[in-house]
Protein backbone atom coordinates (compact mmCIF):
# COMPACT_ATOMS: atom_id res chain seq x y z
CA UNK A 1 0.00 0.00 0.00
CA UNK A 2 1.14 3.73 -0.59
CA UNK A 3 1.73 5.61 1.95
CA UNK A 4 2.23 9.43 2.82
CA UNK A 5 4.83 9.98 5.78
CA UNK A 6 6.44 13.55 6.51
CA UNK A 7 9.24 13.34 8.74
CA UNK A 8 11.93 15.27 9.75
CA UNK A 9 10.10 18.47 9.55
CA UNK A 10 6.19 19.18 8.82
CA UNK A 11 5.28 20.99 6.09
CA UNK A 12 4.20 24.53 6.85
CA UNK A 13 1.45 26.25 4.99
CA UNK A 14 0.71 29.89 4.15
CA UNK A 15 -2.33 31.36 3.20
CA UNK A 16 -4.79 30.07 1.03
CA UNK A 17 -8.73 29.95 0.59
CA UNK A 18 -8.48 27.26 -2.59
CA UNK A 19 -10.43 24.70 -0.15
CA UNK A 20 -13.13 27.48 -0.03
CA UNK A 21 -14.50 28.44 -3.47
CA UNK A 22 -17.48 26.71 -5.15
CA UNK A 23 -17.21 25.71 -8.96
CA UNK A 24 -17.61 28.59 -11.36
CA UNK A 25 -19.06 28.02 -14.94
CA UNK A 26 -18.02 31.91 -15.31
CA UNK A 27 -14.54 32.73 -16.91
CA UNK A 28 -12.01 32.90 -14.26
CA UNK A 29 -8.01 32.31 -14.08
CA UNK A 30 -6.34 29.19 -12.33
CA UNK A 31 -3.17 28.17 -11.25
CA UNK A 32 -1.39 25.41 -9.65
CA UNK A 33 2.46 24.58 -8.03
CA UNK A 34 3.91 21.38 -7.50
CA UNK A 35 8.01 21.61 -6.55
CA UNK A 36 7.94 17.44 -6.03
CA UNK A 37 5.69 14.69 -7.69
CA UNK A 38 5.84 10.86 -8.45
CA UNK A 39 3.67 8.79 -10.14
CA UNK A 40 4.62 4.88 -9.61
CA UNK A 41 3.54 2.96 -12.95
CA UNK A 42 3.20 -0.24 -10.99
CA UNK A 43 0.53 0.86 -8.83
CA UNK A 44 -2.11 -0.71 -12.00
CA UNK A 45 0.45 -3.95 -11.69
CA UNK A 46 -0.11 -4.52 -7.92
CA UNK A 47 -3.68 -3.23 -7.18
CA UNK A 48 -2.52 0.00 -5.75
CA UNK A 49 -3.81 3.62 -5.38
CA UNK A 50 -3.57 5.23 -8.18
CA UNK A 51 -3.14 8.94 -6.75
CA UNK A 52 0.22 10.43 -7.06
CA UNK A 53 2.07 11.57 -4.34
CA UNK A 54 2.72 15.49 -4.05
CA UNK A 55 4.19 16.33 -0.60
CA UNK A 56 4.41 19.94 -1.69
CA UNK A 57 1.35 21.24 -3.65
CA UNK A 58 0.14 25.17 -3.63
CA UNK A 59 -3.47 25.58 -4.38
CA UNK A 60 -4.13 21.95 -5.64
CA UNK A 61 -5.51 18.36 -4.96
CA UNK A 62 -3.74 14.77 -4.55
CA UNK A 63 -6.23 13.63 -7.44
CA UNK A 64 -5.17 11.89 -10.52
CA UNK A 65 -8.79 12.61 -11.79
CA UNK A 66 -9.31 16.01 -10.45
CA UNK A 67 -6.01 17.81 -9.68
CA UNK A 68 -6.77 21.72 -9.95
CA UNK A 69 -9.14 23.81 -7.54
CA UNK A 70 -11.63 26.11 -9.04
CA UNK A 71 -9.71 29.37 -8.88
CA UNK A 72 -6.24 31.03 -9.01
CA UNK A 73 -6.01 31.70 -5.18
CA UNK A 74 -3.03 32.91 -2.96
CA UNK A 75 -1.21 29.45 -1.69
CA UNK A 76 2.19 28.78 -0.07
CA UNK A 77 4.02 25.35 1.05
CA UNK A 78 7.34 24.88 2.04
CA UNK A 79 9.17 22.52 3.88
CA UNK A 80 12.59 22.74 6.03
CA UNK A 81 15.38 20.65 5.11
CA UNK A 82 13.91 17.09 4.85
CA UNK A 83 10.88 15.60 3.77
CA UNK A 84 10.28 11.82 3.78
CA UNK A 85 7.20 10.30 1.40
CA UNK A 86 7.59 6.67 0.05
CA UNK A 87 9.30 6.32 -2.45
CA UNK A 88 11.54 9.55 -2.08
CA UNK A 89 13.63 11.00 -0.04
CA UNK A 90 14.29 14.73 -0.45
CA UNK A 91 16.56 16.98 1.68
CA UNK A 92 17.43 20.16 0.43
CA UNK A 93 17.23 24.57 0.97
CA UNK A 94 14.37 26.87 0.04
CA UNK A 95 12.07 23.57 -0.85
CA UNK A 96 8.75 25.97 -1.75
CA UNK A 97 5.96 26.07 -3.84
CA UNK A 98 3.20 29.52 -4.11
CA UNK A 99 0.76 30.69 -6.08
CA UNK A 100 -0.14 34.52 -6.07
CA UNK A 101 -2.72 37.19 -7.13
CA UNK A 102 -0.87 40.28 -7.81
CA UNK A 103 -2.50 43.03 -6.94
CA UNK A 104 -5.10 41.15 -5.08
CA UNK A 105 -8.75 38.98 -5.12
CA UNK A 106 -10.51 42.29 -4.38
CA UNK A 107 -9.86 43.58 -8.25
CA UNK A 108 -11.69 42.64 -11.53
CA UNK A 109 -10.20 39.32 -12.96
CA UNK A 110 -8.72 41.35 -15.78
CA UNK A 111 -6.51 43.61 -13.89
CA UNK A 112 -4.96 40.97 -12.14
CA UNK A 113 -1.56 38.73 -12.53
CA UNK A 114 -1.85 35.28 -11.44
CA UNK A 115 1.46 33.53 -10.84
CA UNK A 116 3.18 29.89 -10.12
CA UNK A 117 6.04 28.97 -8.54
CA UNK A 118 8.39 26.37 -7.55
CA UNK A 119 12.17 26.56 -6.12
CA UNK A 120 14.73 24.59 -4.83
CA UNK A 121 18.46 24.87 -3.96
CA UNK A 122 20.84 22.18 -2.71
CA UNK A 123 18.84 19.40 -3.42
CA UNK A 124 19.43 15.91 -3.39
CA UNK A 125 16.30 13.15 -4.29
CA UNK A 126 16.71 9.66 -3.70
CA UNK A 127 14.11 7.88 -5.80
CA UNK A 128 13.66 4.41 -3.89
CA UNK A 129 11.34 2.70 -6.81
CA UNK A 130 12.14 -0.54 -8.73
CA UNK A 131 15.56 0.00 -8.47
CA UNK A 132 18.16 -1.62 -6.36
CA UNK A 133 19.26 1.20 -4.21
CA UNK A 134 17.93 4.05 -5.18
CA UNK A 135 18.03 6.76 -8.04
CA UNK A 136 20.33 9.37 -6.54
CA UNK A 137 19.27 13.13 -8.18
CA UNK A 138 21.35 16.20 -7.39
CA UNK A 139 20.85 19.85 -7.97
CA UNK A 140 22.16 22.82 -6.86
CA UNK A 141 18.91 24.47 -7.86
CA UNK A 142 15.55 23.82 -9.50
CA UNK A 143 13.13 26.55 -10.47
CA UNK A 144 10.34 26.90 -12.41
CA UNK A 145 7.19 30.13 -12.54
CA UNK A 146 4.84 30.39 -15.21
CA UNK A 147 2.58 33.67 -15.03
CA UNK A 148 -1.21 34.42 -16.56
CA UNK A 149 -2.50 37.56 -17.35
CA UNK A 150 -4.46 40.25 -19.91
CA UNK A 151 -2.49 41.63 -22.38
CA UNK A 152 -5.11 43.99 -24.54
CA UNK A 153 -7.82 42.40 -24.06
CA UNK A 154 -6.35 39.01 -24.71
CA UNK A 155 -5.04 35.90 -22.05
CA UNK A 156 -0.74 35.91 -22.28
CA UNK A 157 0.80 32.62 -20.58
CA UNK A 158 3.75 32.70 -20.11
CA UNK A 159 6.99 30.78 -18.17
CA UNK A 160 9.97 29.60 -17.58
CA UNK A 161 12.40 27.02 -15.70
CA UNK A 162 15.76 26.01 -14.58
CA UNK A 163 17.63 23.43 -13.55
CA UNK A 164 22.04 24.26 -12.07
CA UNK A 165 24.58 21.62 -11.87
CA UNK A 166 22.34 18.28 -12.69
CA UNK A 167 23.96 14.84 -11.83
CA UNK A 168 21.96 11.81 -12.01
CA UNK A 169 23.27 8.13 -10.10
CA UNK A 170 26.98 10.07 -9.91
CA UNK A 171 26.81 11.12 -13.93
CA UNK A 172 27.65 15.26 -14.07
CA UNK A 173 24.16 16.09 -16.84
CA UNK A 174 25.91 19.06 -19.05
CA UNK A 175 22.70 21.81 -19.49
CA UNK A 176 22.99 24.49 -22.26
CA UNK A 177 20.96 27.44 -21.65
CA UNK A 178 19.29 27.01 -25.16
CA UNK A 179 17.95 23.69 -24.40
CA UNK A 180 15.23 25.55 -22.26
CA UNK A 181 11.82 23.62 -22.93
CA UNK A 182 13.19 20.91 -25.02
CA UNK A 183 13.09 17.25 -24.23
CA UNK A 184 16.71 16.03 -23.30
CA UNK A 185 16.45 12.24 -23.16
CA UNK A 186 20.04 10.68 -21.99
CA UNK A 187 20.13 7.90 -24.84
CA UNK A 188 24.13 7.78 -25.52
CA UNK A 189 24.63 8.37 -21.49
CA UNK A 190 25.13 5.08 -18.86
CA UNK A 191 21.88 6.24 -17.52
CA UNK A 192 19.89 4.90 -20.57
CA UNK A 193 18.71 2.02 -19.08
CA UNK A 194 17.76 3.61 -16.05
CA UNK A 195 16.38 6.50 -16.20
CA UNK A 196 14.72 9.05 -18.96
CA UNK A 197 15.43 12.70 -18.41
CA UNK A 198 13.69 16.00 -19.53
CA UNK A 199 14.87 19.76 -18.95
CA UNK A 200 12.80 22.62 -18.99
CA UNK A 201 9.60 21.62 -21.08
CA UNK A 202 6.71 23.71 -21.47
CA UNK A 203 3.34 22.28 -22.78
CA UNK A 204 0.39 24.69 -23.89
CA UNK A 205 -3.02 24.08 -24.88
CA UNK A 206 -6.21 26.33 -26.26
CA UNK A 207 -9.68 24.63 -26.02
CA UNK A 208 -12.49 25.32 -28.33
CA UNK A 209 -13.90 28.01 -26.21
CA UNK A 210 -11.04 29.86 -26.37
CA UNK A 211 -9.42 28.26 -22.52
CA UNK A 212 -5.78 28.13 -22.72
CA UNK A 213 -3.18 26.00 -20.19
CA UNK A 214 0.56 26.69 -20.18
CA UNK A 215 2.48 23.96 -17.83
CA UNK A 216 6.46 24.91 -17.19
CA UNK A 217 8.22 21.49 -15.76
CA UNK A 218 11.76 22.25 -15.05
CA UNK A 219 12.79 18.29 -14.49
CA UNK A 220 11.07 14.97 -15.33
CA UNK A 221 12.50 11.92 -14.80
CA UNK A 222 11.00 8.71 -16.54
CA UNK A 223 12.95 5.41 -13.76
CA UNK A 224 12.73 2.35 -16.86
CA UNK A 225 13.59 -0.93 -15.73
CA UNK A 226 12.83 -4.62 -16.87
CA UNK A 227 9.31 -4.47 -15.68
CA UNK A 228 8.73 -0.91 -17.75
CA UNK A 229 7.84 -3.07 -20.71
CA UNK A 230 5.27 -5.33 -19.18
CA UNK A 231 3.06 -2.51 -17.72
CA UNK A 232 3.54 0.12 -20.71
CA UNK A 233 4.97 2.64 -18.37
CA UNK A 234 7.57 3.42 -16.28
CA UNK A 235 8.53 1.88 -13.17
CA UNK A 236 8.11 5.48 -11.60
CA UNK A 237 7.79 9.39 -12.60
CA UNK A 238 9.62 12.51 -10.59
CA UNK A 239 8.51 15.84 -11.81
CA UNK A 240 10.44 18.29 -9.96
CA UNK A 241 9.03 21.92 -9.99
CA UNK A 242 5.99 21.76 -11.89
CA UNK A 243 4.13 25.42 -12.25
CA UNK A 244 0.85 26.13 -14.35
CA UNK A 245 -1.50 28.89 -15.49
CA UNK A 246 -4.48 28.68 -17.47
CA UNK A 247 -7.54 30.93 -18.33
CA UNK A 248 -10.53 28.62 -17.89
CA UNK A 249 -14.09 28.41 -18.83
CA UNK A 250 -14.05 31.03 -21.91
CA UNK A 251 -11.93 34.19 -22.05
CA UNK A 252 -10.87 35.32 -18.71
CA UNK A 253 -10.05 38.83 -19.98
CA UNK A 254 -13.56 39.36 -20.98
CA UNK A 255 -14.85 42.23 -18.87
CA UNK A 256 -16.75 41.05 -16.01
CA UNK A 257 -20.81 41.53 -15.77
CA UNK A 258 -22.19 44.09 -13.41
CA UNK A 259 -23.61 42.67 -10.06
CA UNK A 260 -27.32 42.89 -10.01
CA UNK A 261 -29.29 45.52 -8.44
CA UNK A 262 -31.83 44.09 -5.95
CA UNK A 263 -34.55 46.37 -4.58
CA UNK A 264 -36.23 45.73 -1.15
CA UNK A 265 -39.20 46.94 -0.44
CA UNK A 266 -38.45 49.64 2.73
CA UNK A 267 -41.02 50.24 5.68
CA UNK A 268 -44.59 50.94 5.48
CA UNK A 269 -45.09 54.71 6.67
CA UNK A 270 -48.96 56.18 7.30
CA UNK A 271 -49.49 59.56 7.15
CA UNK A 272 -52.43 61.59 8.62
CA UNK A 273 -54.34 63.42 6.21
CA UNK A 274 -55.36 67.34 6.51
CA UNK A 275 -58.30 68.34 8.92
CA UNK A 276 -61.14 70.00 7.21
CA UNK A 277 -63.35 72.89 8.69
CA UNK A 278 -67.27 73.22 8.24
CA UNK A 279 -68.46 76.69 8.30
CA UNK A 280 -71.88 76.67 10.74
CA UNK A 281 -71.71 74.51 14.01
CA UNK A 282 -67.68 74.00 13.78
CA UNK A 283 -66.68 70.81 12.94
CA UNK A 284 -63.77 68.93 13.01
CA UNK A 285 -63.35 66.03 10.28
CA UNK A 286 -60.39 63.30 10.14
CA UNK A 287 -59.09 63.42 6.63
CA UNK A 288 -58.40 60.18 5.48
CA UNK A 289 -55.44 57.99 5.96
CA UNK A 290 -52.70 57.45 3.58
CA UNK A 291 -50.56 54.91 3.07
CA UNK A 292 -47.47 55.61 1.33
CA UNK A 293 -45.19 53.07 0.58
CA UNK A 294 -41.45 54.11 0.55
CA UNK A 295 -38.90 52.31 -1.49
CA UNK A 296 -34.79 51.64 -0.62
CA UNK A 297 -32.55 50.62 -3.66
CA UNK A 298 -29.46 48.46 -2.49
CA UNK A 299 -26.92 47.76 -4.95
CA UNK A 300 -24.41 45.38 -4.10
CA UNK A 301 -22.42 42.62 -5.44
CA UNK A 302 -24.19 39.47 -5.65
CA UNK A 303 -26.04 40.44 -2.30
CA UNK A 304 -29.29 41.42 -0.86
CA UNK A 305 -27.60 42.15 2.93
CA UNK A 306 -24.62 44.69 1.59
CA UNK A 307 -22.37 42.90 3.51
CA UNK A 308 -19.30 43.59 0.69
CA UNK A 309 -17.43 40.20 1.61
CA UNK A 310 -18.72 36.91 0.83
CA UNK A 311 -17.47 34.51 3.45
CA UNK A 312 -14.64 32.02 2.86
CA UNK A 313 -14.88 28.88 4.38
CA UNK A 314 -11.60 27.51 6.06
CA UNK A 315 -11.13 24.04 5.26
CA UNK A 316 -12.75 21.32 3.72
CA UNK A 317 -16.11 20.68 6.30
CA UNK A 318 -14.12 24.43 8.13
CA UNK A 319 -16.46 27.26 9.50
CA UNK A 320 -17.68 26.15 13.26
CA UNK A 321 -14.01 24.46 14.33
CA UNK A 322 -12.55 23.49 17.60
CA UNK A 323 -8.32 23.52 17.47
CA UNK A 324 -6.12 21.08 20.19
CA UNK A 325 -2.34 21.30 20.10
CA UNK A 326 0.52 19.38 22.35
CA UNK A 327 3.82 19.20 22.57
CA UNK A 328 4.69 15.92 21.17
CA UNK A 329 7.04 15.00 23.74
CA UNK A 330 4.62 15.23 26.44
CA UNK A 331 1.37 15.49 25.50
CA UNK A 332 0.78 18.25 27.35
CA UNK A 333 0.73 22.45 26.65
CA UNK A 334 4.10 22.88 29.01
CA UNK A 335 7.45 21.65 27.78
CA UNK A 336 10.80 22.52 29.80
CA UNK A 337 14.06 21.39 26.59
CA UNK A 338 17.99 22.02 27.39
CA UNK A 339 19.00 24.80 24.60
CA UNK A 340 20.18 23.09 21.15
CA UNK A 341 19.86 19.60 22.70
CA UNK A 342 16.48 18.87 20.33
CA UNK A 343 13.92 19.85 17.94
CA UNK A 344 10.72 20.76 19.89
CA UNK A 345 7.84 18.88 17.94
CA UNK A 346 3.85 20.22 18.15
CA UNK A 347 1.04 18.11 17.22
CA UNK A 348 -2.75 18.78 16.92
CA UNK A 349 -6.11 18.38 15.36
CA UNK A 350 -8.50 20.80 14.21
CA UNK A 351 -12.71 18.99 13.77
CA UNK A 352 -15.93 20.94 13.31
CA UNK A 353 -18.42 21.56 15.54
CA UNK A 354 -20.18 17.87 14.29
CA UNK A 355 -16.79 16.21 15.15
CA UNK A 356 -15.55 15.52 11.63
CA UNK A 357 -11.81 16.52 10.54
CA UNK A 358 -11.04 19.55 8.89
CA UNK A 359 -8.77 18.94 5.99
CA UNK A 360 -6.61 21.71 4.54
CA UNK A 361 -7.35 24.24 7.05
CA UNK A 362 -5.25 27.31 7.67
CA UNK A 363 -4.01 27.94 11.23
CA UNK A 364 -2.48 31.14 11.66
CA UNK A 365 0.92 30.42 13.84
CA UNK A 366 2.63 33.24 16.65
CA UNK A 367 5.36 33.14 18.79
CA UNK A 368 5.18 35.98 21.82
CA UNK A 369 8.69 36.43 22.73
CA UNK A 370 9.55 37.50 26.30
CA UNK A 371 8.48 41.09 26.78
CA UNK A 372 5.61 40.72 24.63
CA UNK A 373 7.00 40.83 21.16
CA UNK A 374 4.63 38.83 18.88
CA UNK A 375 5.66 37.58 15.80
CA UNK A 376 3.36 36.00 13.11
CA UNK A 377 5.03 32.59 11.22
CA UNK A 378 4.35 33.71 7.70
CA UNK A 379 4.17 30.17 6.21
CA UNK A 380 1.80 28.87 9.26
CA UNK A 381 0.04 25.88 9.10
CA UNK A 382 -2.61 23.66 7.20
CA UNK A 383 -3.45 20.55 8.51
CA UNK A 384 -3.95 17.50 6.29
CA UNK A 385 -5.41 14.02 6.56
CA UNK A 386 -8.03 13.55 9.41
CA UNK A 387 -7.72 17.07 10.43
CA UNK A 388 -4.16 16.59 11.61
CA UNK A 389 -1.08 19.37 12.42
CA UNK A 390 2.42 18.80 12.44
CA UNK A 391 5.11 21.70 13.66
CA UNK A 392 8.99 20.73 14.02
CA UNK A 393 10.84 23.94 15.38
CA UNK A 394 14.91 24.26 14.79
CA UNK A 395 17.02 23.42 18.06
CA UNK A 396 18.29 27.14 18.69
CA UNK A 397 15.07 28.34 20.05
CA UNK A 398 14.64 30.28 23.10
CA UNK A 399 11.84 30.51 25.75
CA UNK A 400 8.13 31.67 24.39
CA UNK A 401 4.71 31.16 24.03
CA UNK A 402 3.44 29.39 20.56
CA UNK A 403 -0.14 30.99 19.54
CA UNK A 404 -2.38 28.90 17.39
CA UNK A 405 -5.29 30.47 16.09
CA UNK A 406 -8.03 28.70 13.51
CA UNK A 407 -10.30 31.52 11.75
CA UNK A 408 -13.27 29.85 10.19
CA UNK A 409 -14.06 32.80 7.83
CA UNK A 410 -10.43 33.75 6.26
CA UNK A 411 -12.20 37.40 5.11
CA UNK A 412 -12.94 37.98 8.86
CA UNK A 413 -9.86 38.49 11.77
CA UNK A 414 -12.33 36.57 14.44
CA UNK A 415 -10.88 33.92 15.28
CA UNK A 416 -12.65 30.53 15.70
CA UNK A 417 -10.61 28.69 18.10
CA UNK A 418 -7.03 29.40 19.88
CA UNK A 419 -4.55 27.18 21.37
CA UNK A 420 -1.86 28.31 23.87
CA UNK A 421 1.63 26.38 24.44
CA UNK A 422 4.62 27.29 26.93
CA UNK A 423 8.33 25.67 25.94
CA UNK A 424 10.85 26.79 28.79
CA UNK A 425 14.31 26.80 27.31
CA UNK A 426 17.05 26.20 29.66
CA UNK A 427 21.03 26.36 29.48
CA UNK A 428 23.40 23.84 30.50
CA UNK A 429 23.19 25.38 34.38
CA UNK A 430 19.70 25.16 34.79
CA UNK A 431 19.26 29.54 33.90
CA UNK A 432 15.93 30.46 32.04
CA UNK A 433 16.99 31.35 28.15
CA UNK A 434 14.87 34.44 26.95
CA UNK A 435 17.04 35.29 23.76
CA UNK A 436 19.35 34.21 21.41
CA UNK A 437 22.92 33.42 23.07
CA UNK A 438 25.87 35.21 21.19
CA UNK A 439 27.14 33.18 18.38
CA UNK A 440 23.90 30.95 18.38
CA UNK A 441 22.22 33.07 15.69
CA UNK A 442 19.05 33.86 15.76
CA UNK A 443 16.14 31.19 15.09
CA UNK A 444 14.08 31.71 11.82
CA UNK A 445 11.12 31.76 14.43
Amino acid sequence: MLTTALAGTGVLIGSSIGSAQAPTTQPNWNCRASLIRVDQGLTDLLGLPASPVEPLLANGRNSATAPDNPACLPDSQSAQERIDVTPLTVVGDVLKAETTVTPGLGVARNTRTNTATTSAEKLNLLIQSAIPGGVLVTADAVQSTASASCVAGVPTLTGSSQVTNLRIAGNAIPLDSVLDGIAVPLTDSPLGAVAKVYVNRQETSTAADGSKALTQTALRIEVLGALADVIGKPLATVVLGESRVSSQNGNACDAEPPPPTVTVPGPTTTVPGPTTTVPGPTTTVPGPTQTVPVPVTVTTPGSVSGAGTSPVRNGTNGGCGRLTMFFAKNRRKTLGVRFGQERVVTRGRIVNCSGKSIVRARIDVFHVLPGGTKRLVKTGLRSRELGRLTQIMPRNLFTRKLVFEYRGDLSSSRVTSRQTLQINVRDARGKLVTRAPKGQGKPKF
